[in-house]
């Protein structure tokens, strides 16, 4: 019998933040209190080194509706749509 894998979640690339400040802003997600998931694409999940049992986890569903943030994870947005 094999013991199940943990699941992890992936590690985001926040090298973003090491450009010019007038490029980002560090901001708080909004909540979302009645989060589900609709669709997912396990396919393009594996492509990108994402974890399925931790996209099919709970865990996912809060840092990807921004409820939780990921291990690792800054927040902050694009401010270069408003240049």
């Amino acid at each position: 019998m094999t013991t199940p894998a943990t699941a992890t979640s992936p590690t985001f690339d926040t090298t973003f933040a090491s450009l010019p400040e007038r490029f980002y802003s560090y901001t708080q997600p909004v909540s979302v209190t009645l989060a589900a998931p609709i669709i997912s694409n396990p396919i393009l999940a594996k492509e990108l080194g994402i974890d399925l049992q931790w996209l099919a986890s709970d865990e996912a569903l809060q840092v990807l509706v921004g409820n939780q943030t990921a291990m690792g994870c800054l927040l902050y947005t694009s401010d270069a749509a408003d240049e």
